[in-house]
């Protein structure tokens, strides 16, 4: 799913091992900050949040902030593409009650 700056964003980690892509195309150099909102909403995710260059190589990231709930904030180094990956921090759970807000 494509997202832009500014915008919000959210889905279910459904199954052990699941992840949540976001593209996220960014213009030039500018502020991004990304905050989960899961566990502060009785959601079961103990959420992990990476944010990868678009070569595939982790500029950021981040596991327990709010409580257990993600966030990042960063300069983007330039423009480019950008891909911001939800997941649950053990890899090992999922279903309907690990849903997020991104």
């Amino acid at each position: 799913m494509t997202i832009a700056l500014s915008s919000e964003g959210g889905g279910v980690i459904g199954t052990p091992g699941d992840e949540d892509y976001y593209l996220l195309n960014a213009s030039g150099e500018s502020w991004l900050e990304i905050d989960i909102f899961a566990y502060r909403a009785d959601s079961a995710l103990d959420s992990e949040l990476v944010l990868l260059d678009g070569r595939g190589q982790i500029v950021a990231r981040n596991d327990d902030f709010n409580g257990i709930d993600s966030y990042l904030r960063l300069r983007l180094p330039g423009a480019g593409a950008y891909y911001i990956v939800v997941g649950d921090l053990s890899g090992d759970e999922g279903g309907t009650e690990y849903h997020y807000q991104l």
